[in-house]
């Protein structure tokens, strides 16, 4: 927690803006206009009180590409998307700098032929980048020959990391990183490779502010929010004008299930900027999950009015038609997405929702299973193939799925009780009892493990009931069943629910208390569940009769 203090604090340095600045120069004049562009952002929203007198000075390699006709050619070139005439025309330049903007726009161009392939085609083959294993030979012939700088690390773990060699991968982009930590684009393919918490922590990379960034990043991914977004307060204590910081921030709030405070801040975002769109698809998840049709509808034109070929304008409006039930025009928009980017996750995962509305099961797996590919520490596409399968009745591939989004999620109840109801369903009741004591330690909101583990308890003291081995264990399991139905009956009294539920724990409470002698308690459910229609009223009489009989007796 120091330690990123400290790392913060340095953004306070005014020689940052001189960095960020050659930084933004170095992306730019290599086509990696994403990251230019995140950089710029975050140099827009550094504090400006104390500026440096130093005048920032572009790196002399830039300025003598910018004035080399063959470099100028080609850069035009591939600012307009011909990537394959780009390439051809950097042969002969053999800089590090032309050399990376050729294979940069090789790979661009194999992807472009990748997609066109995957238009043409039908079935379930996907095309590949066919630029792959030739960008990955020269490559590799370079790093021998020690002619790699930081940017060409970076293509050459882009590379490898589409070719699935991940380790290889891995190595190239920390090294990369550690000559040059600005690359926003390589730290998000550095976040894709790492699996766990402790691989993203022990980077083999000198700690920087930039290393602190992608930290609260990958832990916005995972099922550690909270700790993403304290980092990101700090951020914010540095960088209070960031967009960027602030739409994290939201979004480590939708991801801790706050969604009224995450509501609030993407608000106060988007009336900072009209025109600002990143968080947009976020924001109407939260809109769609609390039914506000009025607030969705409004971002609905907003987005459309600021650019319609956008992937959040799409996801926003595919959520307004979602919402109302029309699911055909919602997977529309959707699909809208895809063509924008292929690899839009929350477009894949999206898609599989509304397919199970329609009861798709098929297109739904494909969907959730597109969403996993792309990002497989995406803990939804595993819970909405969890949900696929339920459908279709086949409880191993269910539990499989849903184990899946509980090791991604440890610490959402609502995994724990999916989990739980499919073992319950396998009648693997000690594990189920475990996954709900689990959801329970999680502090299950929605209250659905303490009525099921009150049912199982008084399940498992039946069986132990007709099996002399386990007698002993009858009234342990009662008192546990006895323990959990009180607690369930106490959370639903406090939000004034009714139902099967309800009636269920005061007839077996009822009971409980019956055999445990305590008449008081036992009359005051038994009295509670006559208001209960539908229950056998002649059982609850009887059972009051018996009990006031037991008090004459007293």
């Amino acid at each position: 927690m120091e330690l990123e203090t400290a790392e913060l604090e340095s953004l306070r340095n005014p020689d940052v803006r001189n960095v960020l600045l050659d930084a933004i120069h170095q992306l730019n004049a290599r086509g990696l206009v994403q990251s230019a562009t995140w950089a710029s952002e975050l140099l827009n929203s550094l504090p400006t009180d104390d500026l440096s007198d130093s005048v920032p000075q572009i790196d002399p390699s830039i300025l003598q590409h910018m004035q080399n006709p063959t470099y100028v050619l080609a850069k035009s070139f591939f600012d307009s998307r011909q990537y394959g005439r780009a390439a051809s025309s950097l042969k002969p330049l053999q800089t590090p700098l032309a050399r990376f903007l050729r294979m940069y726009a090789t790979y661009l161009d194999g992807e472009r032929r990748k997609e066109e392939e995957r238009q043409e085609q039908e079935g379930w083959v996907l095309p590949v980048n066919s630029k792959l294993d030739g960008l990955r030979h020269e490559l590799k012939r370079l790093a021998n020959q020690s002619k790699m700088d930081a940017h060409l690390w970076y293509m050459y773990g882009v590379v490898l990391q589409r070719l699935q060699i991940k380790d290889e991968a891995s190595h190239a982009l920390q090294k990369s990183l550690s000559m040059f930590p600005y690359n926003w684009g390589a730290w998000l393919e550095l976040s894709r490779l790492c699996e766990t918490r402790d691989a993203a922590e022990n980077l083999d990379i000198d700690n920087h502010w930039m290393k602190t960034l992608f930290t609260a990043h990958f832990l916005n991914e995972t099922d550690a929010a909270d700790h993403s977004h304290a980092i990101y307060e700090r951020v914010l204590e540095v960088l209070p004008d960031s967009l960027y910081v602030k739409t994290q921030l939201a979004l480590a709030l939708y991801n801790m299930r706050k969604f009224d405070e995450a509501q609030q801040l993407y608000e106060e975002i988007f009336a900072t900027d009209l025109k600002y769109m990143e968080g947009a698809d976020i924001y109407s998840n939260i809109l769609y999950v609390k039914e506000d049709r009025v607030q969705l509808s409004m971002l609905a034109n907003r987005c459309m009015k600021t650019d319609k070929f956008r992937l959040q304008t799409c996801c926003v409006i595919g959520n307004y038609y979602s919402l109302r039930g029309q699911h055909d025009q919602a997977l529309a928009y959707f699909r809208r997405a895809l063509k924008l980017n292929r690899n839009y996750l929350s477009a894949w995962t999206l898609m599989g929702h509304e397919y199970m509305e329609m009861k798709n099961t098929a297109a739904a797996v494909e969907a959730y299973r597109r969403a996993v590919d792309i990002n497989p520490k995406d803990f939804r596409a595993w819970y909405g193939l969890g949900q696929t399968y339920e459908l279709l009745t086949m409880p191993l591939y269910t539990l499989y799925y849903y184990q899946k989004a509980a090791a991604l999620r440890p610490n959402d109840a609502r995994m724990w009780c999916a989990v739980g109801q499919t073992l319950q369903e396998l009648k693997r009741w000690d594990e189920a009892i475990r996954c709900y004591e689990r959801a329970v330690g999680c502090d299950d909101q929605e209250g659905l493990a303490l009525g099921k583990l009150g049912y199982l308890y008084n399940r498992m003291a039946q069986e132990a009931q007709k099996d002399g081995r386990q007698h002993e264990k009858v009234g342990f399991y009662m008192d546990q069943a006895a323990k959990y139905y009180t607690a369930n009956l106490a959370m639903r009294d406090e939000e004034k629910l009714g139902g099967e539920e309800t009636a269920q724990a005061l007839r077996f409470l009822a009971e409980h208390w019956v055999l445990k002698n305590d008449l008081v308690k036992a009359k005051e459910y038994g009295i509670r569940l006559l208001d209960f229609p539908g229950h056998d009223k002649d059982f609850v009489k009887t059972m009051l009769r018996q009990i006031h009989s037991m008090e004459g007796h007293e």
